[in-house]
């Protein structure tokens, strides 16, 4: 709630000191929604009566928007997130090849151990 509070005096603090062309930024378009966003969310946890975790859910999906503001402002956050960008089909490929390795392992223990009575020890 905190945090919501400061994100809407920043937004009417910059809607007064810039005016109309605050709409002219698409950051600040973003940033506005961000807001609109959280009170949507929590419009509809009083009027809807939605439990506190959905609630949360929606605020914490228009909160972790702002990250991508920082994105903007950070050069080396932003050669970070490019970069895993760029390694995830890499690891898409060691995914699949533990997947598989996992899969070998699961048909080799049902394969060993097939013949186990349901609540028998090992050496019967």
């Amino acid at each position: 709630m905190i945090f919501n509070i400061v994100f809407t005096i920043e937004a009417v603090i910059k809607i007064v000191g810039l005016g109309a062309n605050y709409f002219a930024s698409n950051w600040n378009l973003f940033d506005l929604f961000v807001v609109l966003g959280n009170y949507v969310g929590i419009g509809l946890s009083l009027v809807k009566g939605l439990e506190s975790g959905d609630s949360l859910t929606i605020k914490r999906a228009f909160r972790i928007l702002v990250a991508v503001r920082l994105l903007r402002r950070n050069k080396s956050l932003y050669q970070i997130f490019s970069t895993l960008i760029l390694a995830l089909p890499s690891l898409s490929n060691i995914g699949f090849l533990l997947f598989l390795f996992l899969f070998v392992y699961a048909v080799l223990g049902v394969t060993l151990f097939a013949h186990v009575k349901l609540n028998g020890l090992l050496t019967e």
